[in-house]
């Protein structure tokens, strides 16, 4: 008798831990929610590169600051690359995402004005939904400049559009931009650590033309000298020939100044003309006084321009009052542009 009581309140007291257990009540509520593990990502992985410690002594350039990953589906980093991912330099870093069809990876390391510095090709597994820590980098090849181009704006990454010789007007201006290819095979644009000047063994040359800082340049007087750039221990040469009038033909015009053109009632403003040369879409800065550009204005209130591209607004025009400037370029071959 003792016994079957003493089976009987371990029953309920069984009983009733498995209702607590349960977590509802006598109206369905559940108090506990359980879910399933979020899918893992097979697709891709993630690859961790180590350029300090924990794998064998490996040593980057000290102006190293970022790195760009290009990676391959392939073994030997060749073609058009899969994934690009650029990253500041550290000791350690790690590419998420990285397909797992991923097969090489070439790593280029480039300083503060993004010049590249070294170049690294590494056959890399990713394992998909994991991270993987590439057991060891292969030796980096330095890079070296190759060569150096000077070109306009139309190829400003292109060395096959180089110039040979820069050809401006009196009071005429041009951009040239300075490219440089490197041993990899990188092409890009030269930004402030290349100094533009005028020819040293040339006395005349500042008279014929000037140059700033990031190649712009202005016919000063008719003549010849040479531009000189430098870059990295290169320097290239380039003549620049300064005539009273260009003997170009141009594919369109365009006036430089900001749009609308603005000036006070009683003063003067003076339009800025520039050209794209056809051919080689070389930018100059037209002569506002030369001979092949001619100005036309309409107005109802009495605004002028003359033949040197000055604009004269009467002292009594309204406010917002506004004229229309047309400027017209005769080119060498006798066609004419307009804007």
């Amino acid at each position: 008798m003792r016994s079957r009581s003493l089976m009987t309140l371990f029953f309920i007291f069984f009983t009733t831990l498995g209702l607590v257990g349960c977590g509802s009540d006598s109206g369905g509520r559940s108090d506990f929610v359980f879910t399933n593990p979020a899918p893992v990502d097979r697709s891709t992985g993630n690859l961790t590169f180590n350029f300090g410690t924990g794998q064998q002594a490996f040593e980057v350039d000290a102006n190293t600051e970022t790195l760009r990953f290009d990676f391959f589906e392939n073994a030997g980093a060749l073609g058009e690359p899969l994934l690009t991912r650029t990253e500041t330099f550290a000791p350690s870093v790690t590419i998420n995402g990285v397909p797992v069809s991923v097969q090489s990876v070439r790593i280029t390391g480039t300083d503060s004005n993004n010049v590249p510095l070294f170049t690294i090709v590494q056959t890399v597994t990713v394992a998909g939904g994991q991270t993987t820590v590439v057991p060891g980098l292969t030796p980096a090849t330095p890079v070296s400049l190759s060569d150096l181009f000077l070109v306009p704006a139309s190829a400003i990454v292109d060395p096959s559009g180089a110039l040979d010789v820069v050809n401006l007007e009196v009071n005429g201006t041009g951009q040239v931009y300075l490219l440089a290819e490197y041993s990899d095979g990188t092409v890009q644009i030269v930004g402030n650590g290349a100094t533009y000047g005028n020819d040293p063994n040339d006395p005349n040359s500042a008279s014929v033309f000037e140059v700033g800082a990031f190649g712009q340049l202005r016919g000063l007087a008719p003549g010849q000298s040479n531009l000189i750039v430098e870059f990295a221990g290169q320097t290239l040469t380039i003549p620049v020939i300064v005539s009273s009038a260009l003997n170009v033909n141009f594919s369109s015009i365009s006036i430089v100044n900001p749009q609308p053109i603005a000036g006070p009632a009683g003063g003067t403003v003076q339009i800025s003309t520039s050209g794209t040369r056809a051919g080689d879409g070389f930018v100059f800065g037209i002569n506002p006084s030369s001979s092949n550009i001619a100005y036309e204005v309409t107005s109802n209130d009495g605004v002028t321009v003359d033949g040197n591209g000055v604009v004269t607004i009467p002292a009594n025009v309204p406010d917002g009052g506004s004229s229309l400037i047309t400027v017209t370029y005769t080119n060498s071959n006798g066609s004419t542009v307009t804007t």
